[in-house]
């Protein structure tokens, strides 16, 4: 007869149990949550990775997380202010909101905002603006990524990249440009030392004037200057607007600047049609997930592609992102 043989679980070293743990928790968030449930151990190692990346989407979600931020916890008084390094505030949050949060989060590295005035008329005072306003303006030496909606209470109608969260930027992007931004004259673009990648998102029928007054101006680290066209309602469509715009098949092609490239946001399925007779669209590249904060790296990767393919430079993959 042969008695069943008992083994005894394998215990891993501490370092590598933790590593496994927090690697599963950075790649699976729904696995997070479940580990956090594991013991006070694991949970001291797993929650800082819940909230090293944060995106807000509505006001409920804006305020829940407030409540977070206020409650009482184990958690020390700098938690919040060393742990998130990214934040993402959509369309559907307060100016109130994102000034709360943005005075504690006082480390962050990205930050995406996406904050319209005309969206919300009935949600925002003075103050709120005022409070919003004060931190686009001042110091943010942490800051190295921002997409912003610039708007005319804090930065426009011609905005001023002298202010103090501009200076450390590596990567700007600017969404929703308003319709004068033909008249910028971009004062202190050109002074920002660490700037390497800029996108400017414009649409069918903004003057590219636009990008004639940005071009003496880019600073002089830039690698690539993103132009990111957007059809809004009752304006050209984009296959129209490439095959009849020579100056915008002449950005296209790198021959205006070569460190300018053109994406779009809008479908291009329907460009293969006139591909062949616009050789140009063929060099346009498609631009997902730009809202997101961390998720316009493979639009800044294809970028890189198209200037590197103009001047045979390589760039490492630590340069790109």
């Amino acid at each position: 007869m042969h008695t069943a043989t008992m083994t005894a679980p394998a215990h891993l070293p501490y370092d590598v149990e933790r590593t496994i743990l927090e690697y599963a928790a950075a790649s699976d968030r729904p696995m997070a949550l479940t580990l956090m449930l594991v013991s006070r151990e694991v949970r001291r190692w797993i929650e800082p990775i819940l909230y090293r990346h944060i995106t807000l989407s509505d006001i409920a979600q804006a305020d829940a997380f407030i409540r977070t931020l206020d409650s009482p916890h184990s958690r020390s008084p700098t938690f919040f202010s060393n742990t998130i390094k990214s934040l993402s505030f959509t369309y559907g949050i307060t100016f109130h909101q994102a000034a709360r949060i943005l005075a504690t989060c006082t480390s962050a590295t990205s930050l995406a905002t996406r904050i319209e005035v005309s969206r919300n008329f009935f949600n925002f005072s003075l103050d709120d603006i005022s409070d919003f306003r004060s931190f686009m303006t001042t110091s943010s030496p942490a800051l190295k990524r921002l997409s912003v909606t610039l708007q005319p209470f804090f930065l426009c109608p011609d905005p001023d990249f002298r202010v103090p969260i501009f200076q450390n930027l590596t990567h700007l992007s600017i969404f929703g440009s308003s319709e004068t931004c033909y008249k910028w004259s971009w004062t202190g673009l050109d002074t920002l030392k660490h700037l390497t990648h800029l996108g400017l998102e414009i649409d069918t029928a903004t003057p590219l004037q636009a990008i004639y007054n940005l071009i003496p101006r880019l600073p002089p680290l830039l690698r690539t200057c993103l132009v990111i066209l957007s059809v809004k309602d009752g304006k050209m469509p984009l296959g129209q607007y490439l095959v009849d715009n020579k100056e915008v098949q002449q950005l296209i092609s790198g021959e205006t600047d070569q460190r300018i490239v053109v994406g779009t946001t809008e479908p291009l399925e329907g460009l293969d049609s006139i591909a062949e007779s616009c050789q140009a669209v063929s060099a346009v590249i498609p631009v997902t997930r730009w809202e997101d904060v961390f998720g316009d790296r493979t639009t800044w990767e294809k970028a890189e592609e198209v200037v590197r393919s103009r001047t045979r430079k390589p760039y490492t993959a630590a340069e790109i992102n």
